[in-house]
């Protein structure tokens, strides 16, 4: 909420309140439930029955919601009507807290009255780097997910692509083993600046990247347990996610990712708030080498500390051509997210795709360990498999993936938007 409020107070035109009402409207009066979210209810009920407050706001009467039903959330709305009328203070001070501390105290939770007077957002500068034509700036740590997004791009820049299509085995498996590269130095190197000193000129130098691009064999995948982080230690400088892209008519482009971790986060309302509490502490390192439920797998750089960010992939960008407005795009997606991203921008660039074709196109995903070719199920026929696991690629499919949401500007400032068909977002213009 901090954050949301600061970048108001920056950038922000209209009123406060203003913002808060079409969420207030909807959490007061409902929405139609659809098939998305009422089947994704259903299948997690026994989570979401653990907790009687969590119970309550999903399963209104011991009733299962179906498509069609009105979903309500009074106390959500009277969350929101505090923040709306006495801004970020209706938040951290006053009823809401109180009713995050009870909670906390109820299930022997940590958050504390000064945890959340205290808390302030942070403004950093985004990783900067070039693909082809466009300038690209996304997210820095604590997210992974600018400086691994580029460098799986300039790993693949010098690749002549005119052999390559975008579901072609060749091209699949130089991204797989790019993502490979990059996914082990996310490991060994990246996490709260605030806290660790991330290497971020050094991996995304073209001297390093040049020697790990060495380390891809075109006709076979690497062993991921074989590869080690190629940035020596003097070289060091001192699923429940949502995104958004908004491009507006006087040039300003937002491209925002917000996130509850997995699922439904913790499976825990705030009793009398109406809203979940998150599961972000996965996203730290528990002990080197242990993954997380996405699977990633961390050092020290990502270890628990107080007051310190945990490492996500989340990957807003934003990307310009010849200094002008080009490109929003970004996806949930736990550590999918990164290469939704990158494949995204690889269509635009180098396959020339429109954003329907795009969030259209079936995905692929590599991250280093598990040792993994992860293909969306469904999207790729059997000869391209076969071709991937000639090349030693240990396939594995998945039914779920991530969601992208991009606009695109041409020269003419045409904005063209669109909305993966995965999940439930939608396109707007006013």
């Amino acid at each position: 909420m901090a954050g949301l409020f600061s970048l108001w107070e920056k950038y922000g035109s209209l009123e406060w309140y203003q913002l808060l009402q079409p969420a207030y409207q909807l959490a007061d009066t409902g929405f139609i439930l659809d098939q998305y979210l009422s089947s994704s209810i259903a299948s997690h009920s026994k989570e979401l029955k653990h907790f009687p407050e969590t119970k309550s706001v999903f399963f209104p009467k011991n009733n299962t919601p179906k498509a069609g039903d009105r979903f309500r959330q009074k106390n959500l709305a009277a969350t929101i009507q505090r923040i709306a009328l006495d801004s970020i203070n209706g938040f951290y001070s006053g009823k809401t807290p109180d009713l995050i501390v009870e909670t906390m105290t109820k299930y022997d939770g940590l958050i504390s009255f000064d945890d959340l007077s205290s808390y302030k957002p942070v403004w950093r500068k985004p990783i900067y780097f070039k693909f082809d034509s466009l300038d690209i700036y996304s997210m820095p740590p604590p997210s992974s997910g600018g400086v691994i997004l580029g460098m799986i791009l300039k790993l693949l820049e010098p690749v002549d692509f005119s052999i390559f299509a975008p579901k072609s085995p060749e091209y699949i498996h130089h991204f797989a083993e790019a993502c490979r590269l990059a996914y082990s130095e996310r490991a060994a190197h990246l996490g709260d600046p605030d806290f660790v000193n991330n290497p971020i000129d050094a991996m995304l130098s073209d001297d390093f990247l040049d020697a790990r691009r060495e380390l891809i064999d075109e006709n076979r995948a690497g062993i991921s347990q074989e590869i080690e982080s190629g940035i020596p230690q003097n070289f060091l400088e001192s699923e429940s996610t949502t995104h958004f892209s908004i491009a507006d008519k006087s040039g300003n482009l937002v491209s925002l990712t917000y996130t509850l971790n997995t699922e439904y986060g913790s499976k825990l309302v705030v009793g009398g708030a109406g809203f979940l509490l998150n599961n972000e502490m996965d996203d730290f390192s528990i002990k080197p080498g242990v993954a997380n439920v996405y699977g990633l797998v961390g050092g020290l750089a990502n270890e628990i500390v107080p007051e310190k960010r945990m490492l996500s992939s989340m990957s807003p960008t934003i990307a310009l051509k010849n200094g002008k407005p080009a490109l929003v795009l970004g996806s949930p997606g736990g550590s999918k997210i990164i290469t939704t991203v990158a494949q995204a921008l690889v269509n635009i660039s180098r396959f020339g795709l429109s954003p329907e074709q795009i969030v259209n196109m079936p995905r692929f995903h590599h991250q280093w360990l598990p040792d993994s070719l992860y293909l969306e199920e469904g999207g790729f026929d059997i000869n391209i498999k076969q071709a991937l696991i000639a090349k030693g690629h240990n396939i594995k499919e998945r039914s779920r993936y991530s969601e992208l949401m991009i606009i695109t500007i041409n020269e003419d400032g045409m904005k063209t938007g669109a909305a993966d068909p995965r999940r439930n977002g939608s396109v707007s213009g006013y």
